[in-house]
């Protein structure tokens, strides 16, 4: 959820809405680090995504949400692979469901929360290329590590304070 300050529709004073807000700044891009083995197989997909990993609201279980969709997915088309989730800088906004009527987001279910994980996973440009795995074993360096800086450059030159 990125916070929205509106000094004069949320409180009159100047107050928070914490709600999710359209129109700040969003990063959607998913950077993925894949290691393979001597026989070009994957071992590794480690994967980021800048976002809070729960989108379908209040659940009474404990699972995953999407990162564990696109986990059991990327595990189950590599056998023998590990793949791993890191919730990237600020972890404060929701995966794309926005909601046109309501003029924010909107909950998802589980079936649209998985699909989208899965689709975001397969569609993301590799990081390192040709990587050497196992105990002992040298590993190139990446050939191309693929993040975006352009809504953290802008929000690190951001003046706006909330209270």
């Amino acid at each position: 959820m990125r916070v929205r300050c509106l000094a004069a529709e949320a409180d009159g004073e100047g107050g928070v809405l914490w709600e999710p807000s359209l129109a700040a700044s969003h990063d959607h891009e998913v950077p993925v680090l894949v290691a393979k083995d001597e026989s070009d197989r994957i071992r590794l997909v480690l994967f980021s995504y800048a976002c809070h990993p729960r989108s379908t609201g209040p659940i009474l279980k404990i699972g995953g949400d999407y990162p564990g969709y696109a986990i059991s997915e990327i595990r189950r088309r590599n056998e023998g692979c590990f793949a791993v989730f890191v919730k990237g800088c600020g972890g404060d906004q929701k995966l794309n469901f926005e909601d046109a009527e309501m003029g924010g987001f909107r909950r998802a279910e589980i079936d649209e929360v998985r699909d989208k994980a899965v689709c975001r996973s397969s569609r993301s440009r590799v990081g390192v290329r040709h990587t050497a795995w196992g105990r002992g074993r040298s590993m190139s360096t990446p050939n191309r590590i693929s993040w975006s800086t352009k809504d953290s450059a802008a929000w690190s030159r951001s003046t706006t304070r909330h209270r």
